[in-house]
């Protein structure tokens, strides 16, 4: 993973300066070009130093303007290197918790959970997990309250790259008194991720949303 973030960073940069260099030999052609023909078009000597001003003026605020842009993007580039570093960190502690915005029940519409107080703790030790459900159920809960929730030490539970090198594979099973959980978490380079979850009592969901720390995760 670090030598595709040293790729990403190179290529970025190697791109941007090719892409404006090419842009400011253009520019610095046209008014080149546009120079040569306003000098000869004007036969008057006194109007040749105020359009060669005017030109000279234009060329001095290329230079402040591609400066910022350049800013801008390597400030955007190294925020994205950053996150991508945190993601792996975590992915490498294979301690973190997933908290959703949106559900996507099995023939259902999908629900916005922003307002939804969610969290699915992943730990080989420890996982816990607070989800909200929508769909079916095959088989009644009876006193329970509803939801995904469990909190045991998954039976199976394994962190790996994608087969094509974009993110995390995370795969973990969970058995409780109700049900059986089959998890399985995609996560992007800069920590969006998508969860999937079957049990042998409701109808397989998805959530969208991301991965955190654990500490700032699951403060109510």
């Amino acid at each position: 993973m670090e030598l595709k973030v040293l790729f990403i960073r190179n290529f970025a940069n190697f791109a941007s300066l090719a892409r404006n260099t090419c842009l400011l030999f253009m520019l610095s052609y046209f008014l080149a070009q546009e120079l040569y023909f306003e000098i000869c078009l004007y036969k008057s000597n006194a109007m040749k130093p105020q359009i060669i001003l005017c030109i000279l003026l234009m060329l001095m605020c290329i230079n402040p303007c591609y400066n910022q842009e350049t800013s801008k993007k390597e400030k955007r580039l190294k925020a994205k290197i950053e996150k991508v570093h945190y993601i792996d960190s975590l992915m490498n502690s294979k301690t973190f918790v997933f908290m959703a915005d949106r559900a996507l029940p099995q023939g259902w519409k999908s629900v916005d959970l922003t307002t939804n107080y969610n969290f699915l703790k992943f730990d080989p030790e420890l996982s816990e997990s607070y989800m909200p459900f929508f769909g079916r159920a095959y088989s009644a809960d009876y006193g329970g309250d509803g939801g995904i929730k469990f909190k045991v030490k998954p039976s199976e539970y394994k962190i790996s790259e994608s087969k094509n090198g974009k993110g995390y594979d995370v795969t973990a099973t969970v058995s409780d008194t109700k049900d059986i959980y089959k998890l399985t978490l995609f996560v992007s380079p800069e920590g969006s991720a998508t969860l999937n979850v079957n049990s042998n009592r409701l109808s397989s969901i998805s959530y969208q949303g991301e991965i955190r720390k654990c500490e700032k995760a699951i403060e109510k």
